[in-house]
């Protein structure tokens, strides 16, 4: 189950912040829409070689960057099984760029700066409501591979 629209007076609100809390700013009217159609993206993550990729992350996130705030319902994450599959549900229907990275900081997907540094590289996917979608990533090298020891002192710095 999730919410596809959030209206107020008939008026769609879903993405807007909404004031209330006091007498003179009490809410009528309101009306929260769901649904059991739920879109599901679903797929792999594989390397160059076409191998199996699980330690990564997924990040699926709308292809208009207005809609990339930290607290927008259209970006989402996930992580890889040990078989490099992943699946994000729950946004709603649009146009999104699918991107497996190979590494991110606690918080990072968030960053609208990252989302912009993937875009060239992201699979571009169109997603409708009680469809699933499946799709195949490729990896999305940021830290160096060669080096291990490297990648694995960059990746403990708080």
């Amino acid at each position: 189950m999730g919410v596809k629209a959030v209206m107020l007076n008939g008026v769609d609100v879903t993405d807007m912040p909404l004031t209330f809390g006091t007498k003179d700013q009490s809410i009528t009217d309101l009306e929260v829409v769901l649904t059991n159609r739920v879109l599901e993206l679903s797929g792999a993550v594989t390397d160059d070689r076409g191998q199996s990729v699980a330690d990564c992350s997924v990040i699926v996130f709308a292809t208009d960057g207005n809609l990339w705030d930290q607290v927008s319902r259209y970006v989402a994450t996930d992580m890889p099984d040990g078989d490099g599959k992943f699946s994000v549900q729950g946004l709603p229907d649009g146009e999104y760029f699918a991107a497996a990275i190979d590494r991110t900081v606690h918080g990072e997907w968030q960053n609208p700066a990252l989302l912009e540094s993937v875009v060239r590289s992201a699979t571009r996917v169109t997603l409708t409501e009680g469809r699933n979608t499946t799709v195949t990533l490729k990896l999305i090298a940021r830290w160096p591979r060669a080096i291990p020891e490297l990648r694995d002192c960059i990746s403990s710095i708080p």
